[in-house]
């Protein structure tokens, strides 16, 4: 008989890191957001509902910290490396990633309240109702503060759902081929152990100096950066020197 362990060693599927891709804003660049994160060594909850769970509840008359804590979170992707391409100019996303992002060790994030997304299947049976009883739970006062680590790992598929009073919508939405992890907002903003957490941080290929230069400034140490819209192969020397690093057995592109 064989060992889990040895078996997922040789999964190409089965991606050992979780990867966290920035975009830019209104005020900032993507570039720029990847830098503050290096400088200030942390991940910010940025507030934004994430959570499909919103659309069972009427949340006008919520306080912002109520709304954040059931519906937002800091999100992350179980993608291979050598496919985060695909997750680049998606057409009709409503959060248009750049390649800018930083690649955790997998295991360790799993010790710090990082989840998969629960992906409810709205192809067949209509969901409305049961997104929307998830709603009555979190209206009344003394619903269950331990709701707030489940309520943002909510995401759907399928049909779009029809949010508590409000019009049916047409169409589709499923992006659960994203692979989504997520660390709910109740457990505050990520501090980023970048000596032990961080395999490798990802840029455009022309900008690796820069940020591998800025990194060992502020930093301290040495972190390596790809490109991710080049296949992964092609830093096949850096990878080799990072699965060294932390000891990997298992196949990392």
């Amino acid at each position: 008989m064989r060992k889990i362990e040895d078996v997922l060693d040789f999964r190409g599927d089965i991606s050992p890191f979780l990867t966290h891709l920035t975009r830019g804003t209104e005020n900032k660049q993507a570039k720029e957001i990847l830098e503050d994160i290096i400088s200030s060594r942390q991940l910010l909850q940025s507030g934004n509902k994430t959570s499909s769970a919103c659309y069972g509840c009427i949340d006008i008359h919520w306080d912002d910290t109520k709304k954040k804590s059931l519906f937002s979170s800091i999100s992350f992707t179980e993608t291979p490396l050598n496919e985060i391409h695909c997750l680049l100019e998606i057409e009709n996303r409503q959060i248009e990633l750049e390649p800018y992002g930083l690649v955790f060790i997998k295991k360790n994030l799993m010790k710090k309240n990082i989840s998969p997304v629960l992906y409810l299947n709205n192809y067949g049976e209509n969901i409305d109702n049961l997104i929307h009883a998830l709603g009555d739970i979190v209206t009344q006062n003394d619903y269950p503060e331990e709701l707030h680590k489940i309520f943002p790992l909510i995401s759907s598929m399928g049909n779009m759902l029809t949010p508590r009073n409000g019009p049916s919508r047409a169409g589709t939405f499923d992006f659960s081929w994203e692979r989504e992890w997520r660390r709910p907002y109740c457990y505050g903003s990520f501090e980023i152990d970048f000596e032990n957490d961080i395999f490798i941080g990802l840029c455009p290929h022309d900008e690796i100096t820069h940020f591998e230069e800025y990194a060992q400034r502020i930093l301290g140490h040495q972190i390596l950066f790809i490109d991710p819209q080049r296949n992964a192969k092609w830093y096949a020397k850096k990878l080799i020197e990072r699965r060294r690093k932390f000891g990997l057995t298992v196949s990392v592109v």
